[in-house]
């Protein structure tokens, strides 16, 4: 397990690199070989099996339910709920087309459409969610109170990763 993060800034800042070769895989559907390819869509699967979605667990078994204590209202969340539902759609959507990778512009139009909506999903919905945690959870509990709920979330993620792995 790493280290506990401060701020979910920090936990999000981990998760940059994989957003970056999201988008490099992106722009190179139709360019790089099929092989190229395969390896980073099957790094990318592997971030999103192993990483983003028992991080995403996590905020929900354990973020999620103290912002909306906090905030007052059980709908503060409803939106970042719906962003991890997705990310678990476009994960499977990545699954399916791993194992189908012959070209074909159906193929390329599909990766796509799967690649960049992943990265703009993912993008967005860090920067709401760290905008949401500043404004209740930072902005109201104690520093140690932060970061006891950082690392509970970080535990809950790594309990999850132990069960695939």
């Amino acid at each position: 397990m790493t280290t506990a993060k401060q701020t979910l800034h920090e936990e999000h800042a981990e998760f940059m690199p994989y957003l970056d070769t999201i988008r490099r895989a992106a722009d190179g559907v139709g360019e790089l070989s099929t092989d190229d390819l395969r390896d980073m869509l099957e790094e990318i699967h592997e971030f999103l099996s192993h990483k983003l979605i028992p991080h995403a667990v996590g905020e929900g078994r354990v973020l999620y339910p103290v912002v909306r204590q906090v905030s007052g209202t059980p709908a503060v969340t409803v939106r970042m709920n719906r962003c991890h539902v997705e990310l678990g759609r476009f994960a499977d959507e990545l699954e399916r087309l791993l194992g189908s990778l012959e070209p074909s512009a159906r193929l390329e139009h599909e990766l796509r459409r799967v690649l960049y909506g992943l990265h703009a999903i993912v993008r967005a919905h860090f920067e709401e969610e760290e905008d949401l945690y500043s404004s209740t959870v930072e902005s109201t509990v104690p520093k140690d109170t932060a970061r006891k709920i950082l690392a509970s979330m970080e535990q809950a993620a790594h309990e999850l990763r132990e069960l695939y792995e």
